[in-house]
């Protein structure tokens, strides 16, 4: 526990600096989880089992735990999306976000796929069912390669996801204060660092709390992909509606399509996100269920009740040029 706190600190104490700063770090802690990552690839392919992909275990409880399994690791190559959250603070951002959004989606899945070919293939399934990867390194790669995989890859992945979460996660908002929908206080920024200190301690204490207590990060886990996936569903059909509201941006915008691929890509994404919130949610245990619910209905109260105040101005955050 002690540790954990430490690492939380640590890393808040860091996005108190500009993003420049944190992404530097970020940099080079990623640079080091892809070849760690790599390096469990590229000794441990040539050691999968023949047979791999027929044998028994392979695909527990078929098809459907195959959706299961994909609706639950889609949230593994969600991390692309976070930049979207940082267009403020991109020199080009019509062209870095859409290009970082796909090389990096694009990476994460093919990275995530040969990586879960090597822990699943190696050893029986029923020996690596439930387990971390560190048993599959320990057989494929020998003690220095291991303990590079242990620090570079574990604790890597760890503290790259932890950093990059911290540095977007406040981004939303402020906007959402600027606009009104909470405090505009709770957006005050750092006087030189332009860097939003107290929402960063409010989810410093987010973020301590359920270490302090010792609270099942798998039960957190799950409690979060259910309302995500459903807020997603949210964006994807609002997402048919940008013609209406932005007709003259839309029109300009390198990624205009007709109206009938608009509906039909957007369709699509509600149906896999309907599929994966009904595989999630089936997953949960009543009382996780009811308190998905309850903090549902509680968001759109307080939406609806916020804006009834007169207190919503929204602001425009978007540009032409």
């Amino acid at each position: 526990m002690i540790v954990s706190l430490i690492v939380a600190t640590f890393f808040f104490a860091l996005n108190i600096f500009p993003t420049k700063f944190m992404a530097k770090i970020q940099n080079i802690m990623v640079i080091f989880l892809i070849a760690a990552l790599s390096a469990f690839i590229v000794f441990g392919l040539p050691k999968v089992q023949s047979g791999y992909f027929s044998q028994p275990g392979f695909i527990t409880h078929g098809f459907t735990g195959l959706i299961a399994a994909s609706a639950f690791l889609t949230f593994a190559t969600f991390g692309a999306n976070s930049i979207f959250q940082l267009s403020g603070e991109c020199k080009n951002p019509k062209k870095d976000i859409p290009f970082v959004l796909i090389l990096a989606t694009l990476t994460v899945a093919v990275l995530y796929a040969f990586v879960a070919t090597v822990a699943a293939g190696v050893l029986p399934v029923d020996q690596v069912a439930n387990e971390n990867l560190a048993k599959v390194a320990q057989t494929i790669l020998s003690r220095p390669l291991y303990l590079f995989f242990i620090v570079g890859g574990a604790l890597g992945a760890l503290a790259t996801s932890l950093n990059a979460t911290i540095a977007w996660v406040t981004k939303p908002l402020i906007q959402a204060c600027e606009d009104g929908w909470f405090p505009k206080k709770l957006a005050y920024l750092h006087p030189k660092y332009k860097t939003p200190v107290l929402l960063l301690g409010i989810f410093y204490l987010v973020t301590i709390i359920p270490i302090i207590l010792k609270i099942d990060m798998a039960l957190i886990t799950n409690s979060v992909l259910v309302i995500m996936y459903v807020f997603m569903m949210i964006t994807s059909l609002a997402t048919t509606r940008l013609p209406e509201l932005f007709p003259e941006q839309w029109a300009k915008s390198p990624f205009h399509v007709s109206k009938g691929v608009l509906w039909a890509c957007c369709i699509l994404s509600t149906v896999v996100l309907i599929i994966q919130v009904y595989y999630n949610a089936s997953s949960l245990t009543p009382g996780l269920l009811i308190a998905n619910i309850t903090l549902l209905a509680a968001g759109f109260i307080y939406s609806f009740l916020r804006y009834k105040t007169g207190k919503v101005k929204m602001d425009i955050s978007y540009e032409d040029n």
